[in-house]
C-alpha cells in the first residue's frame, strides 16, 4: 500500500535574485513605468506614542476650532454684560411689595389705598405693567405686585 500525502504539493520555483532586490531602498526608482517589477515603497515607522495621543487638525478641523471658540468667547461676553445690566435695572427699579386682591377691590381701589394722596391713574398703569394684566379684569384672591 502506498502512502499518498493527503494534498498535493508543489515544488518551490527555482530562486531567481529579483533586480530590485539588490538596490537599496534609497536607489528604488520611484515610477513603475519603466521598470518590470514591482516598485519598493519606503514606509516610515510611526514614532513611538509616549503618553497621550496626539491630535492632529486639518485645515477644517482648524477653522471649526477657531470658530466654535469665537463663539463661544462671544456668549460669555454677551452673558456677563446680561448681568451687569440685569443687575443695574434691578438696582434702578423701585420696591414693589405682593398684595392679595379681596372681593369687592379693583386695581382703582387698590391703587388708591397703596398711594394715599396721589393720582391713583399712574399708579394703576404701573400696577398693571408690572403684572401684564392690560384691560383684563382681577379676582379675589389673585397676588398682585404694587409699588411699595
Amino acid at each position: 500500500m502506498s502512502m499518498a500525502a493527503p494534498f498535493p504539493t508543489r515544488q518551490p520555483a527555482a530562486s531567481v535574485a529579483h533586480p530590485m532586490s539588490v538596490r537599496s531602498a534609497a536607489q528604488a526608482p520611484v515610477s513603475r513605468s519603466t521598470q518590470a517589477g514591482p516598485a519598493l515603497r519606503v514606509v516610515r515607522e510611526p514614532a513611538p506614542m509616549r503618553g497621550r495621543a496626539r491630535l492632529r487638525l486639518t485645515r477644517r478641523g482648524h477653522i471649526v476650532l477657531i470658530a466654535v471658540s469665537c463663539l463661544a468667547l462671544f456668549a460669555v461676553i454677551l452673558g456677563s454684560g446680561a448681568v451687569a445690566d440685569a443687575a443695574v435695572s434691578l438696582a434702578d427699579e423701585p420696591a414693589t411689595a405682593l398684595v392679595v386682591v379681596q372681593p369687592g377691590d379693583s386695581i382703582w381701589s387698590i391703587a388708591e389705598r397703596i398711594a394715599a394722596g396721589q393720582d391713583p391713574r399712574a399708579v394703576v398703569m404701573r400696577i398693571q405693567q408690572l403684572n401684564g394684566l392690560g384691560d383684563w379684569p382681577i379676582v379675589p384672591g389673585q397676588r398682585l405686585v404694587v409699588p411699595a
